[in-house]
């Protein structure tokens, strides 16, 4: 049964709000950056009073969080308390006299948790991804909460490992959106769940929790909103399901979601995503081929359409600022035509140059905010731009791969910032993406040089006559000054490169097989002669046929060099009809990344 908020925790609760912040302000936590992926969640959960720093200003979020922890959150979730004082308690590991015990007593009385067939609750324990799983089930069926959403995956890859009696509660979670998997679409139910993990389902299941609070009103008008989006597309599932969070959770605006696969014919007052409704494929045939969105009017929905899914993201950062945040702030007035309009200008008037300058600046801002800018001196004086990525929870007692990218020829200069415009922006953003968890170094080549100096456009060159730039000699050097100063994983270090930047990873690889575990030459071209240099080496490489750039000559070449070397690591793909910037489909297939960071340069001395 249902308990009225006790004199204890209201304090707690109350105690809570006056230390809380709003997720937009500074997070007191020295070890949650503003880059982390899990930041947004944890400044939920903290502001709300949810859950709490583990002291020393820091939140630990990779900490595994225990099984007393989680039940007291998951009380101060519910905003209950126990007030039987502590007659569920029997178990013979849990006093009645710990601070826990309440929460504890709670949980079994609840229905939350058992505990375990010797009679124990195991207090002090890590709270395992299968636990986690059926104690949040559990809470929301004792919450009486319809439990909808979106699902992350179709399946988890490693289902067929999930102890019996997990298997539905995993299930719903899957089913719900509220837990997805690794990047390999594992579940890992014997895995400790993070306190990062646990603050990021607890962001998830505040909707739920919410779902009939009241909804938003500006002059007198309900916000009845329908969010109808392709759902045939993972990038705007994914950024649907984030959205919609955002939506419930920091502005508390009730809108429907819909996906088109189950839509009606219409059902007005729509924000159309993706090409779903005549009104959109309309605006979708008025884009430039590619890397295009438009957010605009027809009839009476707002649509929002895009050539390239990478932009789906952004294209929902426009809606969320240009039109969500104005109308939650009331500068934007909702009439029954669904007319949608500022203040003091027509949001209709705005026009798409304007979005995308705004959608540029939201990509270069997060990528400048990711990546310190440095400059190496190379031993021969070369003076070396580049950008490094060190992830915000680096830890020096553990070991991090490493990735080297190389840009293409329209990235150099001396800015230090055109290297980050290509690939690394979407690689990055994968959900999931190793990248995060690795150290990556993206150098800058300058205006008047090559990474290698041959002539790369007729698609084929000597390894005797090419010679290496001064740039790429420094950015070896470079890498023992890295593994120097961070604790890298000599195991894993990693070339990519695309174009110009395609030979510069070939060349790479072959003058320092002993450096690297694997590669990813795009769009680029070696010298067949090496071939017995990389044969036991691991390469994915990616051309277009109708390249007329650089000529898939050299690619193929190579290839076929390899294969008659019996290479048994080579993976090859071929892009039929694709001319040369074939990067954005290598940064979209979020595999051949997994791909990369699963190769050891152990694997390859065996």
């Amino acid at each position: 049964m249902r308990r009225i908020v006790s004199v204890f925790l209201s304090a707690v609760m109350l105690l809570s709000s006056l230390i809380a912040v709003s997720a937009d302000e500074v997070l007191p936590f020295k070890d949650v950056k503003s880059s982390a992926w899990y930041y947004s969640s944890v400044s939920t959960v903290y502001a709300e009073g949810i859950m709490e720093g583990k002291g020393e200003g820091k939140f630990a979020p990779k900490a595994s969080m225990t099984r007393a922890e989680l039940v007291t959150v998951l009380c101060r979730l519910s905003t209950d308390a126990y007030e039987g004082k502590g007659e569920a308690l029997t178990f013979k590991d849990t006093k009645k006299s710990v601070w826990y015990a309440d929460f504890v007593a709670w949980a079994v009385e609840c229905g939350i948790v058992l505990g375990y067939e010797d009679n124990t609750f195991r207090p002090n324990a890590p709270v395992l991804r299968c636990e986690l799983a059926k104690m949040f089930v559990g809470f929301l069926e004792y919450m009486n909460t319809p439990m909808e959403g979106v699902p992350h995956v179709e399946s988890f890859a490693d289902s067929a490992s999930f102890p019996k009696w997990a298997a539905d509660y995993i299930e719903t979670l899957r089913r719900t959106g509220i837990m997805g998997g690794d990047t390999a679409g594992n579940f890992n139910p014997r895995a400790n769940a993070s306190r990062a993990e646990i603050a990021t389902v607890i962001t998830r299941l505040l909707p739920m929790l919410r779902a009939k609070a009241p909804i938003y009103v500006v002059e007198n008008a309900v916000s009845n909103y329908v969010f109808v989006y392709d759902d045939s597309v993972p990038d705007i599932v994914e950024a649907v399901t984030d959205l919609q969070y955002r939506l419930k959770v920091h502005l508390k605006i009730k809108a429907r979601f819909v996906p088109a696969s189950k839509a009606e014919t219409s059902y007005g007052h729509e924000i159309v995503i993706g090409n779903v409704r005549h009104s959109a494929k309309l605006v979708y045939d008025t884009l430039d081929p590619t890397g295009d969105f438009a957010v605009t009017y027809s009839g009476d929905d707002i649509v929002a359409v895009t050539n390239d899914p990478i932009f789906y993201p952004y294209v929902f950062a426009v809606i969320e600022k240009s039109i969500v945040d104005k109308y939650a702030d009331g500068k934007l007035r909702l009439f029954e035509n669904f007319g949608m309009r500022y203040k003091d200008s027509d949001i209709s008037e705005l026009n798409y140059a304007e979005y995308l300058a705004h959608t540029d600046s939201v990509i270069w801002n997060y990528m400048d905010g990711l990546f310190s800018r440095e400059s190496y001196k190379a031993s021969d004086g070369t003076e070396l731009l580049y950008r490094l990525y060190v992830p915000s929870d680096y830890d020096s007692e553990k070991t991090y791969p490493v990735l080297v990218f190389l840009h293409g020829a329209g990235e150099r200069g001396s800015d230090n910032a055109a290297q980050l415009s290509n690939m690394i922006t979407t690689m990055i953003r994968h959900d999931g993406s190793p990248l995060t968890d690795a150290i990556v170094i993206c150098p800058q080549c300058p205006e008047s040089n090559q990474w290698v100096d041959t002539p790369w456009a007729n698609g084929s060159y000597s390894i005797d006559t090419v010679k290496r730039s001064n740039e790429l000699t420094a950015v070896v050097e470079l890498l023992g000054v890295i593994g120097g100063s961070y604790s890298t994983d000599a195991d894993r270090y990693y070339a990519m490169g695309l174009s110009m930047g395609g030979f510069g990873t070939w060349d790479l690889i072959m003058r320092s097989t002993d450096i690297f575990a694997a590669a990813v030459p795009i769009c680029g071209g070696a010298d067949p002669e090496m071939a017995e240099e990389l044969c036991n080496f691991p390469i994915y490489t990616v051309h277009g046929t109708a390249d007329s750039i650089v000529p898939i000559s050299g690619t193929r070449e190579m290839v076929e060099a390899l294969k008659d070397k019996n290479s048994t690591k080579l993976i090859y793909e071929e892009l039929e009809g694709y001319e040369h910037n074939v990067w954005d489909y290598v940064a979209g297939k979020k595999e051949i990344l997994d791909w990369l960071f699963a190769q050891r340069l152990s694997d390859r001395a065996e």
